[in-house]
């Protein structure tokens, strides 16, 4: 039969709990902060990418750029199998 731990034993388990979640906490925190994002890289007047007439994208730059180029692919019809039966 396992007889139960000795009073100090816990008291370590218990110490060495919390200082691991003080330092799962400390990493998590720091990484919150490692980029903080004023811009999101975006260009100063927050320009999205956009579709010229041509179809051809007119870039932009940072998040604004991806946005952009999710919004243009979204109107565009996409075939989804190209290929030909025989």
């Amino acid at each position: 039969m396992l007889s139960a731990a000795p009073g100090w034993e816990g008291g370590i388990r218990r110490a060495a709990l919390l200082l691991a979640r003080l330092m799962l906490a400390y990493l998590f925190f720091v990484n919150l902060f490692w980029k903080l994002p004023p811009d999101f890289g975006c260009p100063p007047d927050f320009r999205f990418t956009t579709a010229r007439p041509d179809g051809s994208l007119n870039r932009s730059s940072g998040l604004c750029d991806w946005i952009g180029v999710e919004e243009v692919w979204s109107t565009r019809s996409a075939s989804y199998s190209t290929a030909r039966a025989p």
